[in-house]
């Protein structure tokens, strides 16, 4: 009620004013035409000028008022509409940098969390490189000419140093020559890609920087497993772990090294990275691929799924079990059990009270399995090679 008086009496205050001022004037007009100028009282005049000066100052004061309850009334409307206030900033970008920085915002909200995770993430991308290595690792096992059986170019298929007594050169002969650094060329361009992506190149670190740090751990890497190939160091563990914890110490403990090699040093923190895109290949012999023929590969990439899918359709439709739960249950007995569980409840964000009931439902019934397929195996007298690859797809 307040605020509605207020915006009527400009209106009616001045309307009131000016009829007064009109009365003023036409009394004044009349006693000049009378002759009695001289008896004008000078207060009206004074009173006269007195309300104009006073209209005019109340005009100004309401336009004012009105202009400032406007200005509230706008920003209100703004806040309302979930719209972020603008400051006016003299290096502001032109029309056109911001048009175009606005629509590429525009394009970045309408894609899904999840989705831009998978780009984004180091976990999603350490995965990608594990999926590509595996893709690379299939490429060299089926393109590669056909070696006999037993021929021990198998256990080297994929380029790397092979096993030497005393001379280090017969470690390499031409096909290992060419096929590491090509090797080492592509799992570098993954790993300077998955940087771009996960906004970790900026002018402070720059791509060529990256680049020189990943050439110098693959350079120590190659020379670890050189000399962890040599016949007495293998057979006396000296594996390539241990050359590459001992040359790592050196290195990280010797100031005048670390202070020399930047590059390695800002490629060195990505360490865990490596762990993990490292730990999707782990004891993975890609010569049983080149053995055992693409019949492995289908059942393994199509057989498991459609046992998930299976496992999921029974629990959920079948038996009307919690999605989550079934979804978990078909998870740890199609692939890699308690492990396979956490990851997938992690990415469900199920509770920790299914999840334990999924890992000990899958454990019980594995523990009962492992014994009763392999005895059916032999009772039925099934092949070794399908016994094997059917016990490894049913039981963790």
């Amino acid at each position: 009620m307040a605020q509605e008086t207020m915006k009527e009496d400009p209106s009616s205050r001045t309307e009131s004013l000016g009829r007064n001022e009109e009365v003023q004037i036409e009394e004044l007009d009349t006693m000049e035409s009378g002759g009695n100028n001289d008896k004008v009282p000078i207060e009206l005049s004074e009173e006269m000028m007195d309300r104009t000066e006073m209209m005019e100052s109340t005009h100004t004061e309401f336009e004012m008022v009105d202009h400032t309850e406007m200005m509230d009334s706008t920003h209100t409307e703004s806040e309302e509409r979930g719209d972020e206030p603008t400051e006016t900033n003299e290096n502001a970008p032109d029309d056109k940098t911001t048009g175009e920085t606005s629509n590429s915002d525009v394009v970045s909200r309408r894609i899904p969390k999840r989705v831009k995770d998978m780009y984004t993430q180091a976990d999603w991308w350490s995965l990608w490189i594990g999926l590509i290595s595996f893709a690379i690792a299939l490429a060299f096992v089926f393109l590669s000419p056909k070696y006999e059986s037993g021929d021990p170019r198998w256990k080297y298929i994929i380029p790397q140093p092979m096993k030497w007594t005393n001379n280090p050169l017969d470690a390499w002969d031409l096909y290992n020559l060419i096929g590491v650094p090509l090797l080492l060329f592509v799992l570098g361009s993954l790993y300077l890609l998955s940087l771009k992506f996960m906004g970790k190149i900026t002018d402070e670190k720059p791509i060529l920087k990256y680049a020189k740090g990943f050439a110098g751990m693959a350079i120590l890497a190659v020379l670890s497993f050189w000399l962890g190939r040599q016949e007495w160091c293998a057979k006396n563990g000296l594996g390539y772990a241990i050359f590459a914890i001992l040359f790592g110490m050196i290195i990280a403990n010797t100031p005048f090294l670390i202070n020399n090699l930047p590059s390695l040093k800002l490629a060195s923190k990505d360490g865990e990275f490596f762990i993990k895109s490292s730990l999707v290949l782990l004891a993975v012999e890609f010569s049983v691929l080149g053995r055992v023929g693409w019949q492995a590969i289908v059942v393994a990439w199509v057989g498991s799924p459609l046992a998930l899918l299976a496992g999921y359709w029974i629990g959920s439709r079948l038996f009307g079990m919690d999605a989550g739960l079934s979804l978990l249950v078909a998870v740890g007995s199609t692939w890699c059990g308690a492990s396979a569980m956490s990851a997938v409840a992690a990415i469900i964000e199920t509770s920790s009270a299914d999840l334990s009931l999924s890992i000990s439902v899958v454990a019980f019934f594995t523990v009962i399995f492992t014994f009763v397929q392999a005895y059916f195996a032999l009772a039925v007298g099934m092949p070794h090679d399908v016994a094997g690859a059917r016990v490894g797809g049913g039981v963790d």
